[in-house]
């Protein structure tokens, strides 16, 4: 006869396992309660949610306690500056911020204090756009130059020679791993598999138009809006990596921004309204509509959590979805982790092929107890649990396209 321990510990197994079938409670989506008169010009949030900052005009403001108060209006370091991005990467108090003057500032602690970066371009540039994984980097400009890094941010290689060979505008970049990334403008995209330093061209697999707005969720899966030379805007996407695309026609609404947040959950953004797919575009529901206003810009996912930005009369508002992925059915991924050594003593190093935007490994106890939750950015990670006892523990890989567990036994 099994002890009570024993099929306590069974029921457990099975909830650790079974997870991402089950269904969560329904997504809401709320505006933060400070107006921002001045409007705002770039943001981003720690993937908890806790650190956020904002750019506004020649300033910023910053959040350590998830948007329930703001510091007061600073100047950027130096105060010539503006900054005209921001990017937190790994622990949930580093910041990079991209400035209109060819430099970024970095900040350790959520955004309160600012150290000023190496001058990678002409000082009449403007950063667009500062992506990190793992070990390597890349920042892009308005006027199509690019620099890359592959020991943190120690030193930086600016290319010689623009990669689409213009002055034309990066407005945006994704790095999905340390050697992929995606760049583009309004009507081209680029694809990097060495982490920078060379480019080739994907623009022409895209129907002729200007592309408006482009966002992967892994190396393969992304989406994008292109607005054609006549009628309304279009929704395509690839599971390929842009080697083919395929048209979206089921939203209802010609849609201005797109985010791929998973291969299957979708963000479309109208003027007023955010619609929401969780078949990869097969069909879509209202998810949020502006009651009052003018405009919602886009959405960003940052961990768990989904963002836009608001249009008022008299400012703009934070729009906060803290729960984006509630009652989505998560996919489990294919055992594709290893961990090891095992059995082990006081550390582990876990490796996957897996890798996407956005990665967490948790550890649980045997009574379902989460112990450890780490934010990665590498194929290859090392954890530290010389804290934990001796015992039977389960480790849990979890990304925008699903999650994985493994059985630990520590020593």
């Amino acid at each position: 006869m099994k002890s009570k321990f024993t099929i306590k510990a069974a029921f457990i197994i099975i909830a650790l396992f079974s997870i991402g079938s089950m269904q969560l409670k329904a997504q809401t989506w709320n505006q933060m309660d400070t107006l921002f008169a001045d409007g705002i010009d770039a943001y981003d949030f720690s993937a908890d949610g806790t650190n956020g900052t904002l750019g506004i005009n020649w300033g910023y403001r910053y959040t350590n306690n998830s948007g329930s108060t703001w510091s007061p209006l600073k100047d950027a370091t130096p105060y010539y500056a503006m900054f005209t991005s921001f990017t937190f990467f790994g622990n949930n108090s580093t910041v990079y911020a991209g400035t209109d003057r060819g430099f970024y500032d970095k900040s350790i602690d959520g955004g309160v204090n600012w150290i000023s970066g190496p001058t990678l371009f002409a000082y009449t540039c403007k950063i667009t756009g500062i992506e990190f994984s793992g070990n390597n980097g890349i920042v892009v400009t308005d006027e199509g130059e690019v620099a890359y890094t592959t020991d943190g941010d120690l030193t930086w290689t600016t290319l010689p020679a623009r990669p689409h060979g213009s002055l034309s505008a990066i407005r945006y970049l994704e790095m999905l791993s340390p050697t992929v990334a995606y760049m583009g403008g309004l009507d081209w995209f680029m694809k990097t598999n060495d982490g920078g330093q060379t480019w080739t061209n994907f623009s022409n697999v895209i129907p002729a138009g200007n592309i408006k707005s482009i966002s992967f969720s892994s190396v393969t899966n992304a989406c994008a809006v292109v607005a054609p030379t006549s009628g309304p805007n279009q929704l395509w996407k690839t599971t390929d990596g842009g080697t083919s695309w395929t048209e979206i026609t089921t939203l209802p609404i010609a849609a201005n921004d797109i985010c791929c947040a998973t291969s299957n959950v979708f963000f479309a953004t109208s003027n007023m309204t955010i619609y929401k797919s969780t078949d990869a575009g097969s069909t879509w529901t209202s998810d949020y509509t502006l009651a009052s206003g003018f405009a919602l810009r886009g959405v960003k996912i940052s961990g768990n959590s989904a963002y836009s930005i608001c249009s008022l009369f008299g400012g703009d508002k934070v729009l906060k979805n803290a729960n984006a992925f509630a009652s989505i059915s998560e996919n489990r991924l294919p055992e594709s982790i290893k961990i090891f050594p095992m059995p082990a003593t006081n550390q582990i190093t876990i490796e996957t092929d897996q890798l996407t935007k956005t990665n967490s490994i948790s550890i649980f106890n045997i009574q379902g107890q989460e112990l450890v939750k780490q934010e990665i950015t590498n194929n290859s990670t090392t954890i530290d649990i010389s804290d934990l006892s001796s015992g039977i523990y389960f480790v849990k890989y979890q990304n925008e396209n699903g999650f994985t567990t493994q059985k630990m036994v520590k020593q």
